[in-house]
């Protein structure tokens, strides 16, 4: 897979916190891809929760957690690795965990191929 030559912003936060309006606003000004968390994965995670038996409502469960936070992580570092070939791309979700991380920049940089600008809302 090739590097990505535009900036990849990353807007991580709290729930209700004021990521989505302000990586709404950072894309915008950016002319950026924006990749929110919820919007890119809803109606996937939805049909497995229903799949499951589980409420399809349900994000802060430790089932729901289990089964999909991983994989909405990964799809969204894809997309963006992908889109930034060709655009700067701004992604939007919690990263709770994994804020914490001292080495998660260095992570971050050898996944998507250029060190990600951090924006803590």
């Amino acid at each position: 897979m090739s590097s990505a030559v535009h900036p990849i912003h990353l807007v991580f936060g709290p729930p209700a916190a004021g990521k989505t309006v302000h990586a709404k606003r950072l894309a915008e000004e950016l002319g950026a891809v924006l990749l929110d968390s919820d919007e890119v994965t809803e109606r996937l995670i939805r049909g497995g929760l229903a799949l499951a038996g589980m409420d399809p409502d349900d994000r802060d469960s430790p089932a729901n957690k289990a089964a999909f936070r991983d994989a909405v992580y990964e799809t969204l570092f894809d997309l963006a690795r992908s889109h930034a070939e060709r655009l700067p791309v701004v992604i939007a979700g919690p990263f709770t965990r994994e804020g914490g991380d001292a080495d998660w920049p260095d992570r971050l940089r050898e996944r998507l191929g250029v060190m990600p600008e951090f924006h803590f809302v």
